[in-house]
């Protein structure tokens, strides 16, 4: 599977598939293979034989018999293996699948100019594909083939039939091949033993790299199989304090947060700088005015905040909305007020997007972040409980959205760019901020190093 593309500065070994594979495919019809070769018992798949055998035979068939009939090439197995790193056993790989697939889009676009034949190949390379398909899902649940070497061959076939659809749909996108709910993994729940093998054997590799159940089944039920495993290759720095051990496959805690042993956190650990504060009774004043308050950050002479109001609607209040993990430090369940070292780092940020504004050479930037601008304290929880609710108009109505996460931040321009981004990003922890963002901005996005990223369109 090391034809799926691994992201800057991924150190991950590719999953080993080793190789079982003995049959060579003969090219005398692909849907009749397992009659020739003895692996059809009373009309079906001979369940009886050993694991060995069936994965052997499924690799075959399925894998490079399917790479085989699709080109109309002979495959040489040899091409496609080299020698594990201990040297006592052979390997697949898959790296010259995109060479082939390139030398078949040539053949088949010259068939297309030169013969009147060429949807006859098509309609076959068609049912091919939906043959190998409904083959494919016979070996999802044998028993014995769940043990992991032959689980890795059942991914590696999922992952080849997802290329080959791939391939075959951008060639050909008028007459597409629309198999779009077996391109995803079939998920049912976390505990679910029924999952077919290589999607419970996916599910293995990504808890062994420390993943969150809750962003697995959510990733599982969003992308297909050679999506999965190019997310997996993208190198994850969460913080130490993440540790996913009590999560369930519905609901992430390691990054919930208890406000009686909360500290709100500097830029650097030995900063001891003072904190700046704004009115609380002001925003409340506003909240219950019906308005949105947002405050207004000056960098002259010095970090400085005041609180002003804005309406829903209001084009002159042009501001950014700012979405934070609580456990990285940037809350405050005590005051409305966070540590000058933290309101700069945001102004640092924010300041050189300013002409996105229209404000050049401005000093200042209008931010709305539930620390400063939900009322904090006993005595204001009604309106406290007012302001949560109105948190999806506030972010509807800004011009943007900053993310501010730990774990995003680790990324670079390059590991985000590899992926589609028209979808959703890796990280998916800060689900309630992608429902609050949906109805406005055109962009979520993320800073790193004061460069401006964008993740995904929200339309």
């Amino acid at each position: 599977m090391n034809h799926v593309p691994k992201p800057p500065g991924s150190h991950l070994a590719p999953t080993e598939v080793p190789l079982l594979a003995t049959l060579e495919y003969d090219f005398r019809g692909y849907a009749s293979f397992p009659y020739r070769n003895g692996f059809i018992k009373d009309g079906k798949l001979d369940e009886d034989r050993s694991p060995d055998a069936l994965a052997a035979f499924m690799q075959s068939w399925l894998y490079f018999g399917l790479i085989a009939e699709f080109t109309m090439q002979p495959v040489k197995i040899g091409d496609f293996t080299f020698t594990s790193p201990s040297g006592s056993y052979n390997l697949v790989s898959s790296k010259r699948l995109f060479d082939i697939l390139s030398e078949w889009n040539c053949r088949l676009r010259r068939l297309r100019l030169l013969s009147p034949s060429w949807r006859e190949t098509v309609t076959a390379t068609k049912n091919l594909l939906i043959t190998a398909i409904r083959a494919s899902c016979k070996f999802d649940y044998l028993a014995g083939l769940d043990d992991s070497r032959y689980a890795a061959i059942a991914l590696s076939v999922k992952t080849l039939l997802v290329t080959l659809i791939w391939a075959y749909n951008t060639l050909l996108p008028d007459i597409k091949l629309d198999v779009h709910e077996f391109c995803l993994i079939p998920w049912h729940s976390f505990h679910d033993l029924t999952l077919p093998h290589p999607a419970r054997y996916l599910h293995q590799e990504l808890r062994n790299l420390g993943w969150c159940p809750a962003l697995i089944q959510r990733i599982c039920r969003r992308y297909n199989y050679y999506a999965v495993i190019f997310l997996a290759q993208i190198p994850r720095k969460e913080p130490r304090y993440a540790i996913h051990t009590r999560c369930s496959s519905t609901d992430c805690v390691a990054f919930n947060v208890s406000e009686s042993t909360y500290e709100t956190r500097h830029v650097h650990e030995n900063c001891r700088c003072k904190a700046a504060s704004v009115l609380t009774e002001k925003i409340v004043k506003i909240i219950e005015d019906g308005q949105i308050p947002l405050v207004n950050i000056s960098r002259s002479p010095g970090p400085h905040l005041e609180v002003v109001p804005t309406k829903q609607g209001d084009s002159s209040r042009r501001y950014i909305a700012l979405s934070h993990v609580w456990a990285d430090g940037l809350g405050n369940p005590k005051e409305n007020a966070l540590p000058r070292c933290q309101i700069a780092r945001i102004a640092d940020l924010l300041l050189p997007k300013q002409t996105l504004f229209g404000k050049f050479g401005t000093k200042s930037i209008l931010i709305w972040v539930d620390t400063l601008c939900i009322p904090v304290g006993d005595k204001f929880t009604a309106v406290r409980l007012q302001a949560i609710d109105q948190m999806a108009l506030v972010y509807a109505s800004a011009d943007e959205v900053l993310v501010l996460d730990s774990s995003l931040t680790q990324l670079y321009r390059p590991q985000i760019e590899s992926f589609e981004r028209n979808d959703p990003p890796a990280n998916g922890q800060k689900y309630w901020v992608e429902y609050y963002a949906r109805p406005g901005p055109d962009e979520v996005g993320l800073y790193k190093r004061q460069s401006f990223l964008s993740m995904y369109s929200l339309h």
